[in-house]
This record gives C-alpha cells, sequence and structure tokens, in this order.
C-alpha cells in the first residue's frame, strides 16, 4: 500500500519524511512540498544553528561586512572629499580600488560562511554582483551629496577593487 510521495531517497533523510510517511499523507500539502524542498537547495547555516550560534556567526561574518559599507556610504557622505597626490595613480582612484577590495573579501567571506550549500562559483560570481550593486548605489548615492559627484571611472575602479578582492580572498583561503 505504500509509495507515499517521500519515498525517494532524496527526502529519505529529511524530519518531514518521518513525520508525514503514513498512507494518510500520501499526497502532500504545498507547504509540506517547499519546506521539503527548500531544505535540500537553501542549506543556510543560520536555519542549521541554535541562536547563539548564528548571533555568533553574524558578530564574527555579517556584522564587519555590514559595518564595512556603511563606513563606505560614510566617507561617501563628506563632502569635497579629496586626499594626497599620487606619483603614479590618481589618489581618488586607488581609494576607490583598495575599500571596494576590502569589501568584497568581507562579503565573499560572509556569503561563504552563511550559503554553504551554494556552488563555489555561485559564491563568488553572487560576491561580485553585490559589491558591484552596492557600488553604483554608492556611485549614485555620491551624486546627491553636495560637493561629490558621480564618475563612471570611479565605478570601474570599484569593480576592479572588487574584483582583486575576490582575487586575493581566494589565493588566501582557498576557498
Amino acid at each position: 500500500m505504500g509509495a507515499t510521495f517521500f519515498s525517494s531517497s532524496r527526502f529519505s533523510n529529511s524530519s518531514y519524511h518521518r513525520q508525514f510517511s503514513s498512507p494518510a499523507t500520501a499526497f502532500p500539502t504545498p507547504l509540506m512540498l517547499i519546506r521539503s524542498i527548500s531544505l535540500h537547495f537553501l542549506p543556510i547555516v543560520t536555519d542549521q544553528q541554535p541562536p547563539s550560534s548564528r548571533r555568533k556567526i553574524f558578530l564574527l561574518y555579517g556584522a564587519p561586512t555590514i559595518l564595512y559599507a556603511l563606513g563606505i556610504l560614510g566617507l561617501s557622505s563628506i563632502p569635497d572629499l579629496s586626499g594626497p597626490e599620487l606619483p603614479i595613480i590618481p589618489f581618488d582612484k586607488a581609494a576607490h580600488v583598495l575599500e571596494y577590495g576590502g569589501l568584497a573579501i568581507l562579503v565573499l567571506r560572509s556569503v561563504s560562511q552563511y550559503a554553504t550549500g551554494m556552488f563555489r562559483a555561485t559564491k563568488i560570481v553572487g560576491s561580485f554582483a553585490a559589491v558591484a550593486v552596492f557600488a553604483i548605489l554608492d556611485e549614485l548615492y555620491q551624486s546627491t551629496v553636495p560637493g561629490r559627484s558621480s564618475d563612471p571611472s570611479d565605478l570601474l575602479a570599484d569593480a576592479l577593487g572588487g574584483a582583486l578582492g575576490i582575487v586575493l580572498a581566494l589565493l588566501w583561503r582557498r576557498w
């Protein structure tokens, strides 16, 4: 009598298999389907850890990334910000490469910790995309600050910094 929806090996280790495997529940509800599928496709570390461990993970990985991004926004809020002249490259572009390289390292570090079930390439591309979107939003924000302007070359420097930061993180950590 017995074949239920959860009889495949894919769902055999799931708590839903044990809970809903009786013949009376041979046809799962939509909520049961969503929960069982999400357990296998989205194994996020915060769903699998107790609250104290989630807090520790956030303080070690999430909070530094958020604080760093807020620091970038704080620097973007300063009107007429300028630095010393460098002989080889303009200070502005070097600062953009350095600050977004640091952000990329922190974002990749956070993504690698939180999204444990993702493919490595997905983490890398997602981290770069997040840094690039943040750079675009930062440049748009700078255009609203008096004495500041949005510059496409700054956006290129941000993207270069993000890419270099991810490469450095990969070489250093060998994700």
